[in-house]
C-alpha cells in the first residue's frame, strides 16, 4: 500500500508541523490572570488560573497583607461563623450571626473588611485552603445578600495554617472551621 519513500515523506512531514507547532505556542504570550472580585491571594502567592484559587507555600501562610497596608484588627463586634465538617454551607445560627455582622459592617461606612476562610488540619494543605477559600466566599457571598458592598470585603484562606486550639480532637477541630473577620 505505501512504499518506503512515502512512508519517510509522511514522517518527515510530522516532524515537520510537530515543530512549526511548538515555535508557534512557544512564542504566544498568554493573557495575565485576572483574580475574581474579592479574592486576595496569600502574600507572595498568586492565583491558579485553572481553579481560581490562591497558590500557597509554606512560607507564606502565616504572614496577613492587610488591606491598603493598614494593620487589621479582629473586632469583637463581629462574630465568628463556624462550619461543619467538609463543608461550606452556612448553618442558620451563621445566617442569623452574618445579619448582625452586616448590620454593624454598613453603620460603620469607614471600614473595609477581610473575611478569613479556616479548616481543621484534616486533609492535605490543597485541599484545605480551598476549603477555606469556599468558606470565605459563601460568608462574602451572604453579607452581599445582607446588604454589605462587595467593595469593602476581600477573602482569603489560610486553610489549616492558622488555627484557632491546638488538638487532634473534634473539640478542636470544631473550633478551626470557622470564618472570621478583620477590620481596616
Amino acid at each position: 500500500m505505501f512504499n518506503r519513500s512515502s512512508l519517510l515523506l509522511c514522517r518527515f512531514a510530522l516532524i515537520v508541523l510537530l515543530a512549526f507547532s511548538f515555535a508557534a505556542c512557544s512564542s504566544c504570550k498568554k493573557a495575565p490572570y485576572k483574580a475574581p472580585v474579592g479574592v486576595q491571594p496569600l502574600p507572595g502567592g498568586d492565583i491558579d488560573p485553572i481553579t481560581g484559587q490562591p497558590r500557597v507555600s509554606a512560607g507564606n501562610l502565616n504572614e496577613v497583607r492587610p488591606l491598603g497596608g493598614a494593620n487589621g484588627e479582629v473586632s469583637a463586634d463581629l462574630k465568628t461563623i463556624f462550619f461543619e465538617y467538609d463543608s461550606y454551607a452556612l448553618s442558620g445560627d451563621a445566617v442569623r450571626i452574618l445579619e448582625s455582622n452586616a448590620q454593624w459592617i454598613k453603620g460603620h461606612a469607614n471600614v473595609q473588611i477581610q473575611i478569613e476562610g479556616h479548616c481543621d488540619n484534616r486533609g492535605s494543605v490543597e485541599y484545605n485552603v480551598n476549603l477555606g477559600q469556599k468558606r470565605a466566599s459563601a460568608v462574602r457571598e451572604q453579607l452581599a445578600r445582607c446588604g454589605v458592598e462587595p467593595s469593602r470585603m476581600t477573602t482569603i484562606s489560610y486553610g489549616s495554617a492558622r488555627p484557632m486550639e491546638s488538638g487532634d480532637n473534634e473539640a478542636a477541630w470544631r473550633k478551626n472551621r470557622r470564618a472570621q473577620f478583620l477590620v481596616f
